[in-house]
């Protein structure tokens, strides 16, 4: 997180939720609605995790497939124009390459993983509560390649939920055994 000049760290100005559903907020809006469903799946892809640099054509290829490459240009053009309404500067592009600015987002994704990854067994198992539910839950998308993406890192995601658990499950004290033979 960027510092500010007082030296505090600060917030980042987006909250992104992106298990048991999606749900965009800042602190001065609770909830951004963005409509289109492509767009929302672009946002996810772009947010997990933040920061990394996505080719145009290759966005444009995973969430359009199937459809004819100029029209796919297009609809990722205007999926990202509907992104950058809410996102402002957050939505960064240089070329032909789009991220997100990592220090502009809380995603719940990278905040699950980061709680799960080279940690004790008492961290780990700390975790648990940080897993929301399954990725994009309730986001369909009409695209192979993006249900194959979801799919793929939900499954991860919840295999570390499992391994919270089992963590959490492995610290509980164990109940002393009665002895039946003394019940009589």
């Amino acid at each position: 997180m960027p510092e500010s000049t007082l030296g505090l760290r600060r917030e980042p100005p987006f909250t992104l939720q992106l298990m048991g559903g999606m749900r965009l907020s800042t602190t001065a809006r609770p909830l951004l609605r963005i409509t289109s469903r492509k767009a929302c799946a672009l946002l996810a892809y772009l947010a997990h995790p933040p920061g990394v640099r996505h080719e145009r054509h290759a966005l444009a290829t995973l969430l359009w497939e199937d459809t004819d490459p100029r029209h796919a240009r297009w609809s990722l053009r205007r999926a990202l124009s509907d992104l950058r309404r809410h996102l402002g500067n957050a939505l960064c592009g240089e070329g032909d390459r789009v991220w997100l600015e990592p220090s502009a987002f809380s995603v719940d994704t990278a905040a699950f993983l980061r709680a799960t990854s080279d940690r004790s067994i008492e961290e780990i198992g700390l975790a648990a509560p940080l897993y929301g539910g399954d990725l994009l839950a309730g986001l369909t998308i009409a695209s192979r390649a993006f249900t194959r993406w979801q799919l793929l890192t939900r499954q991860t995601l919840h295999s570390r939920m499992l391994v919270c658990r089992a963590c959490c499950i492995s610290q509980q004290p164990s109940m002393p055994h009665e002895d039946v033979t003394h019940a009589y």
